[in-house]
């Protein structure tokens, strides 16, 4: 059940455990987890209050340089891998009409003609040689 939850409802179990509204014990064989996990989770708790009380400078921070050239890198990759896609499906689609031209042209059957076709194709053959 431990795996299932969300932050939030990881975060009560916690709390419960923290401020001892339940035994630990209780906790880990309801919400099926060892002690260590439970554990584990209550000091992430703790240094994360430490680090959300400890003191910053005021105002936005900006953003680093590189964070902009990632950012836009970023984009750029995206509009190249849309466009190659595109370029793909073109290729693929051409390379489509071509086979189909070329079978057209040896009088091989299309897709969707069906065996018929080919027997009759057959039989013509059959009868020149005999």
């Amino acid at each position: 059940m431990w795996k299932e939850m969300g932050p939030v409802e990881r975060y009560e179990v916690v709390s419960m455990a923290l401020t001892g509204k339940m035994p630990v014990k209780i906790l880990c064989e309801t919400f099926g987890m060892t002690r260590q996990t439970l554990n584990k989770a209550m000091e992430k708790v703790r240094e994360a209050s430490v680090a959300a009380l400890a003191p910053r400078s005021p105002g936005r921070r900006s953003k680093p340089v590189e964070q902009e050239e990632v950012d836009t890198l970023t984009a750029a990759k995206t509009a190249l891998e849309k466009e190659l896609s595109q370029w793909k499906t073109k290729c693929e689609v051409t390379r489509t009409v071509l086979d189909l031209e070329r079978k057209a042209a040896r009088g091989e059957p299309l897709p969707g003609e069906g065996k018929k076709n080919r027997k009759r194709k057959k039989d013509k053959h059959r009868r020149k040689k005999a």
